[in-house]
């Protein structure tokens, strides 16, 4: 069975230690943020120039918008 974009996001992101700065290529960076292990901190860059990006914003995460 093959595995799901999700599946190997969280894969990539058990590979990673505090303090590394990971190019991931296009596509999956975004997805990877959002299993990173919050203990640690490292840098995510993907093809489309994205650096620094964190995990996908759910509604309690955001701002409130008048």
């Amino acid at each position: 069975m093959a595995w799901t974009h999700d599946q190997m996001a969280a894969r990539a992101a058990k590979e990673l230690s505090d303090g590394f700065y990971v190019n991931l290529g296009i596509g999956l960076p975004t997805l990877v943020a959002n299993f990173v292990d919050p203990k640690i901190e490292v840098w995510l860059q993907s093809e489309n120039g994205m650096l620094g990006i964190g995990p996908f914003p759910t509604s309690s995460t955001l701002a409130s918008r008048p």
